[in-house]
């Protein structure tokens, strides 16, 4: 009778421990399948991100958004959204990229670092809770290049003014008055006494057909007089669509970084570049408007600008 109750308590610990192992095999198998779905997750969300950016770079607008399929096409699904995916939460935000005088990526606070805004970086992450109630999360981040994009120069503005349709690379639709192009490769504000400029010009650009689907950015080169607090560069756009060759209807107004919005008081301002506004995606033709500030003696100079387009 002993040897019974000795061989069923050893028989116990036996299946209890065989039990507990089941469970343990078990539950690392189920972690390790939904491991493998949340790094699917990931996969899938690289691979919208990238289709988005090929797509239209100034898409990438967001801090935080939730990506969805729209037909055969990704989609970011606005400000602040997440993804839930049966068990599984998908967060992706986004971060501007800053570089140093070589071109790598550095901290933002890093001495001598500035803005690409041809770049963003993104992050992705799943997180999950298992069966035994463990949170789990992975990450993965990206940096989305806007390496497929175009782009217009205008680099010399000698040619003069009267030229509504691009065709001659220095010419230009109209100025103010204020604008001196005599100088190639640059345009400043014009002295209009001895020794004193105007202390304001402004310069209209050719329409340009640049055939695009979307807008990146705009970029120039500038030479702002050290210790002009009055001196600055600002810069707006208006486009159009194509119609048989020529533009049709321009923007109602002269637009900023807010996009046709209504009004004319915002302005691209940083010459590191700003990304243009969805709003003039679908628009093949564009133009630009430059409006130089100055002090009576000392002038902002303009020596290059890009516009990049896909």
């Amino acid at each position: 009778m002993v040897e019974i109750v000795i061989a069923l308590a050893i028989f116990a610990i036996l299946a209890a421990a065989f039990s507990a192992l089941l469970l343990v095999s078990f539950n690392l198998l189920l972690r390790s399948q939904q491991t493998v779905r949340a790094e699917g997750l990931i996969s899938e969300a690289v691979a919208a991100l990238q289709s988005i950016r090929n797509r239209a770079y100034n898409e990438l607008i967001f801090s935080r958004s939730a990506i969805s399929l729209s037909g055969n096409q990704w989609q970011l699904m606005g400000e602040g959204t997440t993804g839930q995916i049966d068990r599984f939460t998908r967060l992706i935000d986004f971060f501007s990229v800053y570089r140093d005088l070589s071109g790598e990526i550095v901290a933002s606070t890093t001495p001598g670092a500035s803005l690409d805004i041809q770049s963003r970086e993104a992050s992705i992450v799943i997180n999950w809770t298992t069966e035994l109630n463990k949170d789990i999360s992975i990450e993965r981040r990206i940096c989305l290049n806007n390496y497929l994009s175009s782009w217009w120069q205008q680099s010399d503005w000698q040619g003069g003014d009267g030229q509504d349709i691009y065709a001659v690379a220095n010419q230009y639709y109209s100025d103010d008055g204020n604008i001196e192009i005599s100088v190639g490769g640059e345009i400043s504000l014009k002295v209009v006494s001895t020794s004193t400029y105007a202390t304001g010009g402004e310069l209209i650009s050719s329409a340009v057909n640049t055939s695009a689907r979307a807008y990146s950015a705009i970029i120039w080169i500038e030479d702002i007089p050290g210790g002009c607090t009055e001196c600055d560069i600002k810069i707006q756009i208006k486009t159009a669509p194509d119609a048989t060759g020529s533009p049709g209807t321009w923007s109602a107004t002269w637009c900023g970084p807010d996009g046709e919005d209504g009004d004319e008081s915002d302005y691209f301002e940083a010459s590191n570049g700003e990304l243009i506004h969805l709003d003039h995606n679908g628009d093949e033709w564009i133009r630009y408007k430059v409006i130089l500030s100055g002090s009576s003696s000392q002038s902002p100079t303009l020596e290059e600008i890009n516009i990049y387009y896909q």
